[in-house]
């Protein structure tokens, strides 16, 4: 199917560096279950579904918001399967684990909570490394809340979805429809062991049979509540196939929680419980609750008269659903609520696990008390997060569901519950305080909380900016306000600047205390004197972009008249405070910026913003350098924060799915630009670069060291290739790539060049250790590493493969001769001309699936120069050339030959247009 895309002339201009970090992120957490300080339950992160291993009890699979994990010890400890860390920003709803081969898993994608936002199915054949999407062409986006596999046939699989029933005979290759365009909410097959009899339930309580595995199906009258309510669900029990259960929503106010049931296999059914109070569904019983969002039933295990509907807090009828028990004092009490999923455990039924908004709890005694099960289930979801200045071990942020949580001493904590969601910031001075929005602040280590005393029409303000003086900040919403005490309780406050505009962002300078910035609509104002009794604001220029998206300021450390600002997804630097804009957003994604921040201690003008990734960029740099790799990229990232004291130096990053992680700041020579042209040094030899002796061309020369000698036979451009592996290419002999001799394992084995070729003894993994140095481990040799003979610093050492290890011989710095020229030059912006759009339409790409080569045809509207780059899933350009394009029918042929199997993007981009189009390289 054709895919024409309609872009302005501020569409991306160039390829997208990867920037490799020689400092791997860590995850900060929460990791374990936080300790509560709270007046309710509390959480770690919300879970939608759990499955269970066939035949292994301790085995089970949970299904978090936007990740997949698993344990091996019955819920003791949970790890990620991690490959779901590599997919890209979405949200999980289902698991089918092949019961013939653990290894092979098939993931729903989409929020099945909210019922939204999916990128379809996806499918790992190596036990969770690595998915790649499935069905596009025919399941496409669609959102499957649930997936069975056939007891009798491997391949064949059931998806219910947010459009129909679909299954599959080809392992999840291809899909057809088999019953209608409706939304559906659970699908489950009949408890009799081999039974090829599923049913299926809609929102609307529509209940639909299957006897053949979802070939076919007939609607079921029987269950036709009057007001079924936003969700309905479905239970079978092993004690007696034949009992089947349907569970809906009802009225959702007092009355709620409608039950049938079936005793003839789900041929017909009659309504044990009406739309009655108590509400089943609701917060207690006498009162509404969320609806679909949270809501299941299962029912016993070896008792079909045992039957658990939970919703807020849990329910349980012994008598096949006429009467009711509640198993809790109340929904904040004694387990999570917001409950998505309850099941017995197959292989231990005296065991029952409930997933919700806070992890995984158990019970032990049928449904009396609880317990989580959740240390591992690091996918808090945050909606905002910062970390104290001060100490380097304290932070925290407002999190979905499981309110504030702060870090403590390598331990995380809970101090309150629900929903949290202002701003959460540190000043410069308080080593443990928090501030909330513009309202309050919390001292977290005694839990105790200040007013701010902000006058009343500051009152909707949403966060504080803090001065370089610990007792100056400011705040406002259509006033701005200075206090000039803030570590005072409480601190007092003035107006300063009366407006009738609408305060968008303020920021000081981190250079001159005079000196501060604001956006008010769509004007850049700027004031010189902001401590002055009468501070005067000039209006410095209008915004250089639209600021719908957002709008973002940021200083610098040496020079009060340089400021960033962000409009939407674009990034701006004026070197006159404001007045002349010039357009740096090079080739970052057209997707909103969240967040600026710059490294105050730096002199480079170190800046960092987050979008769907972390990019990066100095003063001088050309381009901005994703900085994200090894952090997942299935969350938002929501917020970044910079932990700096004495040589300590940090970023951290919140995210909306997997909790917070960490990195050291950027430093010189800190990443790695695929495309770049490196000389690499060994930290035993740092006067001697790796060489091909005598410029040799030859297949099978081995590499030495050699004194520095500025020639291209030292020197290497590195090629990324996905997944963090990439290819070193000598410049003097650019068809090879630095080899290992006869893909030999053993250690000592040689290094050399050989003719380039899609083989992993040419693929390398770089990894940073630290300190501006990075191993490189060959693919073919798991454990190995790149290494130099004895650690000698000498003239015509070998490099060689040796065991991995943290001596020095292992341990090699790239130093940046060149990076690779931007294909395509920037064009300065005038904010006041609207730029007018124009079109590149693609006609086909093929053969689609391609092994070797791909031709791409397209219509272009004029003679120019075009950008081609072939990106992966998770965004990174792995191949881009220039290409002159002439007016009318173009054709281009790509070698993909090189390329690890999976899914790719190729963007044709023109400057004046662009147009895009997926690749499956097989």
């Amino acid at each position: 199917m054709r895919r024409t895309f309609l872009l302005t002339l501020l569409t991306i201009l160039a390829q997208t560096l990867y920037a490799q970090s020689n400092q791997p992120w860590t995850e900060i957490g929460p990791i374990k279950f936080p300790i509560n300080q709270s007046g309710q339950i509390h959480g770690i992160g919300r879970v939608v579904q759990i499955k269970f291993h066939p035949t292994t009890a301790a085995k089970m699979y949970a299904v978090s918001a936007h990740a997949l994990w698993k344990t091996i010890d019955t819920g003791r400890t949970w790890s990620i399967v991690p490959g779901t860390d590599d997919m890209p920003t979405m949200a999980c709803a289902s698991v089918c684990v092949d019961r013939t081969n653990e290894n092979i898993m098939y993931l729903g994608t989409g929020d099945p909570n909210y019922y939204s936002q999916s990128l379809g199915v996806w499918k790992s054949t190596n036990g969770g490394a690595l998915f790649t999407r499935i069905g596009e062409s025919t399941i496409g986006t669609r959102m499957a809340v649930e997936i069975l596999q056939s007891p009798s046939a491997a391949n064949t699989l059931l998806a219910a979805t947010n459009d129909g029933i679909w299954k599959s005979t080809d392992a999840g290759s291809t899909w057809t429809k088999t019953q209608a365009d409706v939304n559906f909410c659970d699908l489950r097959v009949n408890a009799a062991s081999g039974s090829t009899t599923v049913y299926a339930i809609t929102r609307q309580a529509e209940f639909y049979k299957s006897t053949d595995f979802g070939d076919t199906w007939t609607l079921i009258p029987t269950v036709n509540p009057v007001t079924p309510g936003s969700g309905s669900r479905i239970a079978v029990t092993p004690a007696n196939p034949a009992v089947v259960y349907v569970g809906c929503i009802g009225s959702n106010t007092t009355l709620g929680g409608i039950i049938y049931k079936s005793t003839d296999s789900g041929n017909t059914f009659i309504q044990v419980r009406g739309d009655i109070n108590p509400n089943l569904a609701g917060y207690d019983g006498n009162s509404g609750g969320q609806g679909n969002y949270n809501f299941d039933i299962t029912a016993g295990w070896n008792d079909a008269n045992t039957l658990f509907l939970v919703s807020h807090i849990v329910w349980r009828s012994q008598d096949g659903g006429v009467t009711w028990s509640k198993m809790q004092d109340g929904w904040w009490t004694e387990i999570h609520t917001d409950m998505h999923a309850i099941r017995y455990h197959p292989l231990i039924p005296s065991q029952i696990y409930n997933a919700n908004d806070g992890g995984v709890w158990i019970s032990t005694d049928g449904g009396s008390l609880w317990s989580p099960k959740s240390d591992g289930l690091a996918s808090t979801e945050f909606y905002h997060m910062g970390a104290s200045h001060k100490t380097i071990g304290v932070m925290g942020g407002g999190t979905q569901d499981n309110g504030e949580v702060y870090y403590n001493v390598n331990t995380w904590y809970t101090n309150r519950g629900g929903d949290y969601t202002p701003f959460y910031q540190f000043d410069g001075q308080l080593t443990n305080s928090a501030y909330y929005g513009a309202t309050q602040r919390r001292q977290l280590l005694t839990n105790t909380t200040q007013g701010l005393a902000l006058p009343a029409p500051a009152s909707g303000a949403a966060r504080i900016a803090f001065s370089r003086d610990v007792n100056i900040a400011f705040t406002g919403n259509d006033t701005v306000y200075r206090t000039s005490n803030l570590q005072t309780n409480p601190p007092s406050w003035s107006a300063i600047y009366n407006t009738s505009k609408s305060i968008k962002t303020l920021e000081p300078s981190v250079n001159n205390v005079n000196y501060l910035y604001l956006v008010l609509n769509t004007e850049f104002y700027l004031c010189q004197n902001a401590l002055a009794a009468t501070p005067v604001f000039t209006k410095q220029s209008d915004v250089p972009a639209s600021i719908s998206g957002g709008v973002q300021i940021a200083t610098v450390a040496n020079d009060p008249n340089v400021v960033y600002l962000s409009c939407g997804s674009r990034m701006y630097r004026s070197t006159n405070a404001g007045v002349n804009w010039t357009n740096i957003s090079g080739t970052l994604p057209t997707i909103n910026i969240r967040e600026i921040l710059t490294d105050t201690t730096s002199t480079d003008e170190s800046t960092y913003i987050i979008n769907n990734l972390v990019y990066y960029k100095n003063k001088n740099m050309t381009d901005w350098v994703i900085y994200s790799h090894g952090m997942p990229s299935n969350s938002q990232y929501r917020d970044i924060d910079i932990y700096y004291s004495g040589g300590t130096k940090l970023l951290r990053v919140g995210t909306y799915g997997r909790g917070i992680w960490e990195v050291p700041l950027a430093t010189t020579g800190s990443v790695l630009i695929p495309g770049g042209v490196y000389e690499i040094k060994s930290a035993a030899a740092l006067t001697r670069n790796v060489d091909v002796p005598g410029s040799a061309t030859a297949n099978g020369t081995d590499l030495i060291i050699y004194s520095d000698g500025s020639t291209n036979n030292q020197r290497w451009q590195i090629s990324p290739l996905g997944n963090g592996y990439y290819k070193l290419i000598p410049q003097h002999a650019t068809g090879k790539a630095m080899d290992v001799e006869g893909a030999l394992t053993a250690n000592g084995t040689a290094v050399q060049i050989y003719d380039s070729a899609n083989v992993p003894q040419q693929q390398w993994l770089i990894e940073g250790v630290g300190g501006g140095y990075y191993r490189l481990m060959p693919k073919h040799a798991p454990g190995k590493s790149l290494d130099l003979n004895g650690g000698t610093d000498a003239n015509n050492t070998k490099v060689q493969i040796w065991d991995s290890n943290t001596s020095n011989a292992q341990k090699w710095r790239f130093d940046l001769i060149s990076s690779p020229p931007a294909p395509l030059a920037l064009m300065a912006v005038n904010a006041s001309k609207e730029q007018q759009p124009a079109t590149t339409y693609i006609i086909r790409l093929y053969p689609n699936p391609a092994s070797q080569s791909a031709t791409i045809e397209f219509s272009n509207a004029q003679d120019e120069t075009a950008l081609l780059t072939v990106s992966n899933t998770e965004g990174k350009v792995v191949m881009w050339r220039k290409q002159q394009l002439v007016k009318g029918i173009n054709k281009v042929s790509l070698q993909v030959n090189e390329l690890p199997r999976g899914i790719y993007f190729i963007k044709v981009d023109t400057g004046s247009g662009a147009a895009t189009e997926k690749l499956v390289v097989q």
